[in-house]
């Protein structure tokens, strides 16, 4: 495996948060002046969710709500925000990221004389909560990929997309941008591969829309020999998951026009792989689903089958990584797990994993995270039976990096080293 890029902390000292508005000309409005003090925010990541941020603090003028209230009262609540690591004197941020206010809250801080000023919750969401505001009615023609990176231009955003297959008309009935997509277009998109799965979310103010394995950043963490290791839970969901398609999928197609049905089954073999043993379940736990076809091709029916499938079986076995200052870790991102102090795989446990929700926590000016990572295969090792079909990832194309921008808003590509 190349080497991929440890997960170092930006500085040891306390974490802060910046809030701020932007005027039409681009001057930076600080939202969190000397009359706010933070005592904590909440900082949560999802794939296929809005990114939310919560924010508790004191205000210590009366007249601060006013300054929320503006902001509101635009209509389209806009507001920049970025962490911060102060080391000494010197204060490193991370790059702006675009929210928008969805609610606040104001308890008066005392009644007595010569007190002012509220404890104030303030909840913000990302740009995919703000683009799930808009209803439409409209056909999409083309493919899925061409469709999703129209969407992410109608809302002015830059887009990570991977190219799918199949030109195809879609239909949108009064539904939001982000419903079209989760409820018309996820589980029917699929690459050159086969391989379904996609994931939609938004990380640098980049909408995401590809499978894991796509441009994703390669990093690595030993669990027992880093002094920011705070905890590790280890959950096997997949017996759960088998009940839902884990194990399995059949799509019995019923064509309206001349009566007659045809069944496709969820092909494994084309699953993406990041282990290599898998329970060997029954068939008759296979689950069954009905589709009618229509003026679409057939093969939407081997992509349903797939996505449901693969969705599931990548689900099946999860880590909760817990740390302290660690914020170079974000959703998609490939984890190497180590699990023993030399390195070597010696749990089945260990190996390769994708970010699928993050979530950091800053109290008093402590950042700690959890990171839920996810994959559909645990690691046979010393001479055990490697049952698991599927694609290996190909490490070449996740060492290329991802899409973002760096604090003055240019467009970078990340390339990590090899190994």
């Amino acid at each position: 495996m190349p080497d991929s890029q440890q997960i170092l902390s930006p500085g040891d000292g306390q974490v802060t948060l910046q809030l701020a508005t932007q005027s039409v000309n681009g001057a930076i409005q600080q939202l969190l002046g000397s009359q706010v003090e933070l005592q904590a925010a909440t900082l949560s990541y999802a794939i296929n969710e809005p990114a939310v941020v919560t924010m508790v603090f004191t205000s210590h003028s009366a007249s601060y709500l006013d300054t929320l209230r503006k902001v509101q009262l635009t209509g389209d609540p806009k507001v920049l925000c970025r962490i911060g690591t102060i080391t000494g004197s010197d204060t490193q941020w991370q790059e702006w990221q675009d929210f928008w206010i969805f609610d606040f809250d104001a308890t008066p801080q005392g009644i007595e004389a010569g007190q002012s000023g509220y404890l104030v919750k303030l909840t913000l969401k990302d740009a995919l909560w703000r683009i799930d505001r808009v209803n439409r009615t409209l056909a999409r023609h083309g493919r899925i990929s061409d469709v999703v990176a129209s969407i992410a231009a109608d809302h002015d955003l830059d887009a990570l997309v991977e190219p799918t297959v199949d030109d195809v008309t879609y239909f949108q009935i009064y539904q939001s941008d982000i419903d079209f997509i989760h409820e018309r277009l996820m589980n029917l998109a699929a690459n050159d591969k086969g391989r379904s799965n996609y994931r939609l979310y938004v990380r640098d103010n980049v909408l995401h829309f590809h499978t894991r394995q796509y441009k994703a950043n390669l990093k690595a963490f030993n669990f027992y020999r880093s002094e920011r290791s705070l905890g590790l839970k280890l959950i096997d969901a997949s017996s759960a998951n088998s009940n839902d398609g884990g194990a399995g999928v059949s799509v019995t197609v019923y064509n309206v026009y001349d009566g007659s049905t045809k069944t496709v089954y969820s092909d494994p073999n084309i699953a993406l792989r990041l282990g290599n043993t898998i329970p060997s379940y029954p068939s008759e736990f296979i689950l069954p689903t009905v589709r009618h076809a229509g003026a679409n091709p057939i093969s939407e029916a081997d992509y349903i089958a797939n996505s449901i499938y693969q969705h599931k079986r990548h689900d099946g076995y999860v880590v909760r990584l817990a740390t302290n200052r660690t914020l170079n870790l974000g959703l998609n991102d490939l984890l190497n797990l180590q699990l023993s102090a030399e390195g070597d795989k010696n749990s089945a446990w260990a190996g390769l994993y994708s970010v699928g929700e993050v979530k950091h926590v800053i109290k008093s000016g402590t950042l700690s995270s959890v990171f839920t990572l996810e994959r559909g295969e645990t690691l046979s090792i010393k001479g055990g039976k490697f049952n698991a079909p599927g694609q290996d990832i190909n490490l070449a194309e996740v060492s290329s990096g991802g899409v973002s921008k760096t604090a003055s808003g240019s467009r970078t590509v990340a390339v990590l080293p090899a190994d």
